[in-house]
């Protein structure tokens, strides 16, 4: 089960754990959305309670992956949720995964770290960016021709920070616009069109610009398939599509 915090999580307050929880809570789901919009106390604990108790039900039947992303978004009722469920799930086939830019930065989530690794039963994961070694070894992997390849790779480096998401998407638009061009069983950089096109290049600021970014170059008939995709929440057959 996945769900994701966001800059407007404000707006409701357990917001990814409810989104997690949607496909499989079930006649518990309308209760727990009500529970979840109680701001007493005593409600709240009830609604913290009831989470567990779901999990509890799950795990009973088969191991549970519970994973929230960017809880550098999550207001403080989330974050209280999400150390209460790490702090109860131990005994469990349940493993609770949280993504987070800088855990240090976050007071509740730093308390969570340093009890969770006193007992045993967190594990703090950090993913360092990509060095420019790594950088490198990818591009060959990748067989794009060797000539400018350290060159390529120092830019790359630098423009994506070391990561593997914005890399993978800056590499995928330069073989869109036809400056990288397959060349037998690899790829050919073209020189004078890359050094026009990073003279005017500018590296979207957020995953979202990142990605509109990417889709610009689709018709209009595509980008309308895939604002349907986007909330059909369930694959759809190609017939449908078509």
């Amino acid at each position: 089960m996945r769900g994701g915090c966001s800059p407007f999580d404000d707006l409701l307050s357990y917001g990814p754990f409810l989104e997690a929880l949607q496909s499989v809570a079930g006649d518990d789901l309308p209760n727990l959305f009500a529970e979840s919009s109680q701001s007493a106390p005593d409600a709240r604990g009830r609604f913290f309670w009831s989470v567990l108790q779901t999990l509890r039900a799950l795990a009973a039947n088969a191991p549970v992956l519970l994973a929230i992303d960017d809880l550098q978004w999550a207001n403080s009722l989330t974050l209280n949720l999400s150390s209460f469920l790490a702090m109860r799930l131990h005994h469990l086939p349940v493993m609770l995964v949280g993504t987070v830019e800088r855990a240090a930065a976050i007071p509740a989530l730093q308390r969570l770290v340093t009890l969770g690794r006193r007992r045993g039963e967190l594990h703090l994961l950090s993913l360092t960016p990509l060095s420019l070694e790594a950088v490198t070894a990818l591009l060959e992997a990748a067989s794009i021709n060797p000539g400018p390849v350290i060159t390529l790779a120092e830019w790359l480096h630098e423009r994506s920070g070391g990561s593997p998401f914005v890399l993978a998407e800056i590499l995928a638009q330069l073989r869109a616009e036809a400056i990288l061009v397959p060349a037998g069983e690899g790829w050919q950089l073209d020189p004078t069109r890359w050094l026009r096109w990073r003279a005017t290049f500018t590296l979207p600021e957020t995953t979202h610009d990142l990605v509109a970014w990417r889709l610009e170059n689709l018709s209009p008939g595509a980008r309308h398939l895939l604002d349907v995709l986007a909330v059909a929440g369930q694959p759809l057959p190609f017939m449908l599509l078509r």
